[in-house]
């Protein structure tokens, strides 16, 4: 596991303890949010009267009934208010509640803690904003999710500076979401600075949203669990972390760690699904190190799952995750596709015969990959990249090293009919297929190829092409090695392009795993790599 990413240019450290919020070691602002902590210093109501005891269920009852501003009055140590029936929050007020990092709300286990509930799915207000405050044994088994916080029908909410964990909702059911959160329409979901861990439910282990926006910042999910199976149609199990189903409504994540979540069916970190076409799915400096899809469930994307929309990926790792197919992302139908300086580290589609697709699945719309490292991913076909029905598809300063196919073909790229675009810039080096084409399979004339090195791929079949099932349009400055085979003796390997590829015997690439960066011998490659990425 990645234990102090440093992605690109920025850095994240995120920590997690479990103990009282008074000692989180929250995420740092690595980006800008649209909200910091609301000036509590003028409160409407104060629970409790300077005594532990005073802070209790029904003193905080009755102050969210009201509404407005709350804040806690507990003898300024570490309180635990216990919960033992769910608390409604005011429909008609705006409401804060400020534990100012030392009030925890427990629900022992037994029931939901807060519920909101708007009455009208269409109305952005009013907001219910939660700072500085723990959430711990949430419990519900109705069909709604969101055992810390229920937002229903309309309304806002933010969250800044808090924490959940050990929330557990309904383990199966289709439209089941949010171990913690789960709201549904209204305005948008904002999470700032907090941390969700341990927490459960059919979808979306800690975050279920429905018809909302969705803006996370500087945070941390860790350990949550969709737990639901079949997807949907199905009993759920989308969404390790986060289930988000919305028509057109945004997500933005920026400054966040995704690690070790786990799903049964689609995105063992994150789920999406939109439909207009319009929607925006924007990940800035994000790790996503270690999530993973129950084996044998026939799942997909161990990391993220996007379908539908446009989805923007920068500044991110996306190491070390794991499904039956589309190891570390998985998109689908996107109206257009950006990745610019992103990390596919480590991941896996798992061996069984039919696993595709080791680091990532791009599917539909175009796609622009720029300045990327696709490295020691593994599947039993297409390692690295596979690319399907891809109408425009750039690749420019993409690195593509050490990635295995074990039985089948493109180790690093393949392309599944009809692909079409520009690949430039490229390093192609030390890929190994089962069968044949360790660096492109099924990349056609209607892939431009230029400026690029393809050098050291090998195969488990001797006879046919080494590096190219077939052959690429001619772009220029493409450097091919080695010359030979091993069968037939002394044999050529076919050319990657139609046109004149240099030929060279004594290229070597080597891969350095601390830097991510390459160094070549014999070559002068287009992109080393990225100058700061993780250390593992």
């Amino acid at each position: 596991m990645i234990r102090a990413p440093i992605v690109i240019s920025s850095i994240i450290w995120l920590f997690v303890a479990t103990c009282t919020i008074h000692c989180w070691p929250l995420p740092r602002n690595v980006c800008n949010s649209p909200f910091a902590l609301r000036d509590s210093s003028k409160p409407t109501t104060v629970v409790g009267n300077g005594q532990p005891g005073s802070c209790n269920q029904n003193s905080l009852s009755a102050a969210l009934l009201k509404g407005g501003i709350i804040t806690f009055n507990c003898g300024g140590q570490p309180v635990e208010i216990a919960i033992n029936t769910e608390l409604q929050v005011s429909k008609d007020n705006d409401t804060v509640i400020d534990g100012a990092g030392i009030v925890t709300l427990n629900g022992l286990g037994i029931t939901r803690i807060l519920k909101f509930d708007r009455g009208d799915f269409r109305y952005s207000t009013p907001t219910l904003t939660i700072q500085r405050l723990r959430f711990i044994n949430g419990r519900c088994q109705d069909s709604d999710g969101g055992c810390a916080i229920l937002q229903k029908n309309g309304g806002t909410t933010i969250v800044v500076s808090s924490s959940f964990e050990n929330n557990i909702g309904p383990t199966v059911g289709q439209d089941v979401a949010g171990g913690a959160i789960w709201t549904l329409g209204g305005g948008d979901t904002t999470i700032v600075g907090s941390v969700f861990q341990q927490n459960k439910c059919s979808n979306g282990g800690a975050l279920g949203i429905l018809g909302s926006g969705l803006y996370i910042y500087n945070s941390h999910f860790q350990n949550n669990q969709a737990t639901g199976n079949g997807g949907n149609p199905g009993n759920g199990g989308n969404g390790g972390a986060i289930s988000f189903d919305g028509r057109g409504r945004n997500n933005t994540i920026c400054g966040t760690r995704f690690t070790g979540n786990q799903a049964n069916k689609y995105g063992g970190a994150f789920f999406r699904v939109s439909y207009n076409g319009g929607e925006q799915n924007n990940f800035d400096v994000v790790l996503v190190d270690s999530n993973f899809i129950s084996k044998d469930g026939n799942g997909l994307a161990g990391g993220l799952y996007i379908q539908g929309g446009s989805a923007s990926i920068l500044n991110t790792v996306i190491a070390n995750n794991s499904a039956d197919g589309a190891g570390g992302l998985f998109l689908a139908n996107e109206k257009s596709v950006t990745l610019n300086k992103v990390n596919f580290l480590d991941n896996k589609a798992y061996t069984d015969g039919n696993g595709l697709a080791g680091g990532l699945y791009i599917q539909g719309g175009s796609a622009s990959i720029l300045n990327t490292v696709i490295a020691n991913n593994s599947a039993d076909g297409a390692g690295g990249l596979f690319l399907a029905n891809e109408k425009s598809v750039t690749l420019n300063k993409v690195n593509f090293l050490d990635n295995k196919a074990y039985t089948g073909l493109g180790a690093a790229v393949f392309c599944s009919s009809p692909v079409s675009g520009t690949f430039s810039g490229l390093t192609v080096a030390n890929n190994n297929a089962g069968a044949f084409g360790a660096a492109f399979a099924f990349c056609s004339t209607s892939v431009t190829l230029s400026n690029s090195i393809i050098a050291n791929n090998t195969v488990g079949n001797p006879w046919p092409a080494n590096a190219c099932t077939s052959m690429m349009n001619d772009g220029t400055g493409v450097i091919q090695s080695p010359n030979s085979k091993q069968s037939p003796a002394n044999g050529a390997d076919a050319p990657c392009t139609n046109g004149s590829v240099k030929v060279e015997n004594n290229i070597s690439v080597e891969l350095h795993k601390t830097s991510w960066t390459i160094q070549a011998i014999g070559a002068q490659v287009v992109y080393s790599g990225p100058t700061v990425v993780p250390g593992l």
